[in-house]
C-alpha cells in the first residue's frame, strides 16, 4: 500500500513524499553512502518505510524526476499492523491532520 504527498509541477504532479506499507520488495537505498548526512540510513529496508521529502532534497531536484522515484528512504519506527496504523503514519508524516480518521474501503469488492 503507497500513500504519496504530490505537488503540481509544470504540466503534472510531482511526488515530493510517499509511505510504502507492507512492500513486495526490499527497497534499496543506492545514494546513501555518497551523501554524508544520508549515511544513518539502512543500505536496504526489508519493511514499511517512507521516503521523506527533506531526506530526498539532500540529492537535488533530480530525485523528484519519474524516473528516479524518491530514491532514498527511512524505515518505519514501527511495523504497520493495520491499515488505521497506515492511515496514523501518512498524517504524521505528511502533517495531514485528520487523515488517519478516513474511512478503511470496502476490501471484499477486491475478492
Amino acid at each position: 500500500m503507497t500513500a504519496t504527498l504530490e505537488v503540481a509541477g509544470n504540466r503534472s504532479f510531482v511526488t515530493i513524499a510517499r509511505v510504502d506499507g507492507w512492500p513486495v520488495d526490499p527497497h534499496i537505498n543506492p545514494v546513501m553512502r555518497q551523501h554524508p548526512t544520508l549515511r544513518r540510513l539502512p543500505a536496504q529496508i526489508d519493511g514499511d518505510h517512507v521516503h521523506r521529502f527533506t531526506d530526498n532534497a539532500r540529492l537535488g531536484v533530480e530525485a523528484f524526476a519519474p524516473y528516479a522515484k524518491l530514491p532514498v528512504a527511512a524505515p518505519l519506527p514501527n511495523d504497520l499492523g493495520s491499515f488505521r496504523d497506515f492511515l496514523r503514519t501518512v498524517a504524521a508524516e505528511f502533517n495531514i491532520d485528520g487523515a488517519d480518521k478516513l474511512q478503511a474501503p470496502d476490501w471484499r469488492v477486491m475478492l
